[in-house]
């Protein structure tokens, strides 16, 4: 039996460990077990570098650190200094801004110089995986109106779908359309500067 008190929480088991009783002292899962039972009923205590989304960053300054600041680097790069609370021994800072999975990291930094660099690693929220199969109807509603089918039989396309073929740009007939109209510009600017400089006349002396 389990359960929260206090700030702590409680584990009573109620059969013998005895070898009288069980061969469970003999096994090798019972030192695991004993092991996730001491880390489950520490864990309130303990610092937690794996979180869930929405959960608080708690990190502890450096022992050595008297005049102790950090501040947080969050997974998008952007830096965000932090308030420091009271502890027991030491500072403790906070960051509550945890909804972004991703890899948190508190710097510590004591009178300008850094003292220390911890790591906090947000998971996904679990809920996003919560997939399951589509109803036979469900999948039908998406999948016919594409003109999708999953059986033997041969899918023809809906001929509402079918389209016009696409015509090839006319870039070609642009392109000699204006190789056509410089020419004929050259050809009109050379005859309009014959027409104002004149003919030239030649003769014979007599």
């Amino acid at each position: 039996m389990e359960k929260y008190f206090g700030q702590g929480r409680i584990l009573v088991q109620s059969f013998p460990l005895g070898l009288e009783w069980s061969n469970l002292p003999l096994l090798k899962a019972y030192v695991v077990m004993i092991h996730d039972w001491l880390g489950y009923i520490t864990a309130p205590t303990s610092a937690r570098y794996n979180l869930n989304p929405g959960t608080s960053i708690i990190a502890s300054a450096p022992k050595n650190a008297t005049k102790a600041s950090a501040e947080v680097l969050t997974p998008r790069g952007k830096r965000i200094p932090l308030t420091v609370t009271s502890g027991d021994s030491n500072s403790i800072f906070r960051y509550m801004q945890t909804q972004l999975p991703g890899m948190y990291r508190v710097r510590f930094t004591n009178d300008g110089a850094a003292a220390g660099d911890v790591p906090f690693h947000v998971a996904q929220d679990s809920a996003e995986s919560n997939l399951k199969m589509l109803g036979t109807a469900e999948r039908d509603s998406l999948l016919e109106p594409a003109g999708v089918h999953f059986s033997g039989e041969v899918a023809k396309l809906n001929p509402a779908n079918e389209t016009a073929p696409r015509r090839e740009p006319l870039w070609g007939l642009l392109l000699a359309a204006l190789v056509a109209l410089l020419a004929g510009e050259l050809l009109m600017a050379s005859r309009l500067a014959r027409q104002r400089a004149g003919f030239a006349v030649s003769g014979t002396m007599m």
